[in-house]
């Protein structure tokens, strides 16, 4: 588990509301919370919190909703220092490709990172030949 708290001055907001999420909320609290924002918590990849957690800012910055997930977590803990991720998040934004394999992140210095997931094998019978390979999207 991360050491650091939450409201510690981190580079980038979205580690900070990481951190309190998994910190400040349960797997049914976020299941309740994901709920109230319209979204299928079910439907969020991750086999585990921080996982499912890390999908619903994606998700959220991917819709341009990130200010309302932040709004409703400083509603519902207001006890917990939210400092000023909202400002945070709507200066430096998250940006995310509209594929869902690509999330680039742009850092307050505006170096990009930019990683890509290998798809799952390619499997074809042509004639009779098994023809196996991997799908990697490009940009």
């Amino acid at each position: 588990m991360d050491e650091t708290p939450p409201n510690a001055e981190l580079p980038n907001w979205h580690v900070r509301l990481r951190r309190a999420l998994v910190e400040y909320f349960s797997e049914d609290d976020l299941e309740t919370l994901c709920f109230d924002l319209r979204v299928d918590f079910d439907d969020l990849p991750g086999q585990n919190k921080t996982q499912k957690v890390v999908t619903l800012i994606t998700h959220m910055s991917r819709l341009g909703r990130i200010s309302e997930l932040i709004d409703l977590c400083s509603e519902v803990r207001p006890n917990v220092p939210w400092g000023n991720l909202r400002a945070a998040a709507l200066r430096d934004p998250l940006v995310v490709d509209e594929r869902p394999d690509r999330v680039t992140v742009t850092t307050p210095l505006k170096r990009t990172a930019t990683t890509t997931q290998r798809k799952p094998y390619l499997v074809l019978v042509y004639a009779g030949i098994l023809m196996v390979g991997v799908c990697l999207l490009s940009s």
